[in-house]
């Protein structure tokens, strides 16, 4: 398991694994919770926050959809890289093709 440097700038690096997967994102797991943790349920919360900080407040979720997304009610579509978090991010893949994917592909409603 990957260790997090203090310099790491914490929503980048989520962003950033959420395209790796669930194993990818249990490296943000509270070490308290000793890995017991469902994995599909930490994705789901990194999903959530990442849409959460989508630069245009129009691709956000309202705080109902928030909570059905959670709750497992709703389901999370996997969210746009935002362009804000490009420049700390240490990945080399191409942003700016899976922000264009994801926004062409995806819509988000604020119900």
């Amino acid at each position: 398991m990957e260790l997090l440097d203090d310099d790491d700038y914490f929503p980048a690096l989520v962003a950033e694994k959420l395209s790796k997967g669930e194993e990818a994102v249990m490296q943000f797991l509270d070490k308290k919770l000793q890995g017991e943790a469902d994995p599909s349920e930490v994705l789901r919360a990194c999903r959530v926050a990442c849409w959460c900080i989508q630069d245009d407040e129009k691709n956000r979720p309202s705080m109902g959809l928030v909570i059905q997304f959670l709750e497992g009610i709703a389901e999370v579509e996997v969210p746009p890289f935002p362009r804000f978090l490009r420049g700390f991010t240490k990945d080399t893949i191409d942003h700016s093709i899976v922000y264009q994917q994801y926004t062409s592909e995806t819509t988000l409603s604020n119900s």
